[in-house]
């Protein structure tokens, strides 16, 4: 992964930041993990897309969640996570609510 200061912040940085969660997590990498989730800590209340709607990526707090739990903070892990699932809530129980009902159930085991 190259420095997460040197990637250019462009139309396609937030989704590429919520990409990058998913290596993160899996690689264990707390200390980027908490990097990463300072800077789309901004964007907490967001949903990431890609382009013009061409894409819906989900709430940027599911991402917030996973980053907060790898980097060992549990409480807003949780706090991201429920937000997410409030957020896809009203849409039923689509891929994105179970795909952070499922991160949060990891969470507390």
């Amino acid at each position: 992964l190259p420095e997460l200061d040197a990637v250019r912040r462009d139309p396609l940085w937030l989704a590429s930041a919520v990409f990058s969660t998913d290596t993160l997590v899996s690689a264990g990498l707390g200390g980027r993990a908490a990097q990463l989730y300072a800077d789309l800590l901004p964007y907490a209340g967001t949903d990431a897309v890609v382009g013009p709607g061409i894409a819906w990526l989900g709430p940027v707090d599911h991402s917030l969640g996973r980053l907060a739990a790898c980097a060992g903070d549990v409480a807003a892990a949780r706090r991201h996570l429920r937000g997410a699932m409030e957020r896809t809530g009203v849409m039923g129980r689509c891929p994105a609510y179970v795909r952070s009902e499922l991160a949060l159930a990891d969470l507390i085991g």
